[in-house]
């Protein structure tokens, strides 16, 4: 079973303030994130914004192509900065799989190194 990251609150503004150095930067990344999460259909708003920052590794054009597949399909985002391994194994890979597992611990680990630092 994959492992559901669940925000801590003053996740996404710390994550924010280390992603962009600049107030101009950050304003624009917040307006950009803004996009997502604006009806009650949109779930893990946190957890999207916080997938789509990591993506985005710091740049405004990249974060505004995450926001447009969050706002597509949100899953596209969680599963690119999540899962990178994991989606990266052939289709045939099963999730029971030694190659599937280690995959997963190494997307677990590197993405959670990612949001503690």
């Amino acid at each position: 079973m994959q492992p559901i990251h669940r925000p801590q609150p003053g996740d996404l503004a710390r994550k924010l303030d280390s992603a962009f150095a600049t107030e101009r930067d950050r304003s624009d990344a917040l307006e950009l994130l803004s996009s997502y999460g604006t009806t009650e259909f949109d779930p893990g708003t946190d957890r999207v914004r916080i997938a789509a920052l990591y993506n985005a590794r710091g740049s405004l054009e990249r974060l505004a192509v995450q926001m447009e597949l969050a706002n597509v399909d949100y899953r596209d985002v969680l599963a690119s900065a999540e899962y990178r391994s994991v989606m990266a194994l052939p289709v045939d890979i099963g999730p029971d799989s030694v190659a599937y597992l280690a995959a997963l611990q190494h997307d677990t680990a590197r993405y959670q190194a990612w949001l503690d630092a």
